[in-house]
């Protein structure tokens, strides 16, 4: 028996005994098809640790850095999801995407604005994540965050 033939029967033996949920698969495929690549990525560096933003009308701040970019957003919980305004910088006019992850993959758009701010007002709970399409082609992607 060789190593393929091991595996092969290791993973028989898995799906057999202990399957996959279909719900992890979807949530795999997802998140591959949710990639962007290219781009670069800014990730989530600063957070306060203690915060009241789980209280209606008080907002949580955000700070995703990458190596040309920096990312600041505000997040606001509101009765039915989240209003999310933010700012790039250097500013920069961009079209800003909104990923979301909840039941199955969708996304926003909006412009960013010449100072390098955006918002997007009304976001349900669940994981997002930004992308910046920058006027030269290059991307700025943020690391997953959840609502």
């Amino acid at each position: 028996m060789n190593d393929d033939d091991l595996t092969a029967r290791v993973r028989a033996a898995f799906d057999a005994l202990d399957p996959v949920p279909p719900h992890v698969t979807a949530a795999a495929r997802a998140a591959l098809a949710s990639r962007v690549p290219g781009a670069v990525l800014a990730e989530l560096t600063m957070e306060p640790r203690y915060s009241t933003a789980a209280l209606r009308g008080t907002a949580r701040r955000l700070t995703f850095t990458g190596t040309d970019a920096v990312i600041e957003i505000e997040v606001t919980r509101l009765d039915h999801g989240h209003e999310i305004t933010g700012r790039v910088t250097p500013s920069t006019p961009a079209r800003a995407r909104l990923r979301h992850l909840r039941r199955g993959p969708t996304e926003w758009t909006t412009d960013v604005d010449p100072a390098g701010q955006f918002a997007f007002p009304a976001v349900p709970d669940g994981l997002v994540s930004l992308v910046f399409d920058l006027p030269d082609t290059a991307s700025i992607v943020t690391s997953w965050v959840r609502l």
